[in-house]
């Protein structure tokens, strides 16, 4: 769920504002992937045998672990998107949206 159907939900379910809360958590977040995601790369070049300023003399292993992490890795993370936005729920917010509107008349 995004930051801003999460603030809505929120919302609608609780009738609170935690627009802030939200957005410090989504922030936190980020951070934390960004982390992980250097740390991964950091992994693969000490597994691989990465030398540094050693331009044009990487061992293969390197570039491939380069490219692996370039491209698989977003390649999964965008297949595990694919499957978890599957769970989102559409219908839920619907009638949510449907019990305030009501409501509000």
């Amino acid at each position: 769920m995004t930051a801003v159907g999460m603030t809505d939900y929120v919302f609608l379910s609780a009738g609170e504002q935690l627009n802030g809360t939200i957005s410090a958590i989504n922030g936190f977040a980020y951070k934390c992937g960004t982390a992980i995601s250097n740390a991964l790369l950091a992994g693969v070049l000490a597994v691989t045998g990465y030398v540094a300023n050693a331009i044009g003399e990487e061992p293969e292993a390197v570039l491939i672990g380069i490219n692996s992490v370039r491209f698989l890795v977003p390649l999964a993370a965008t297949i595990l998107y694919i499957i978890f936005i599957q769970f989102y729920p559409e219908k839920k917010m619907a009638e949510l949206k449907a019990e305030t509107t009501d409501l509000n008349a």
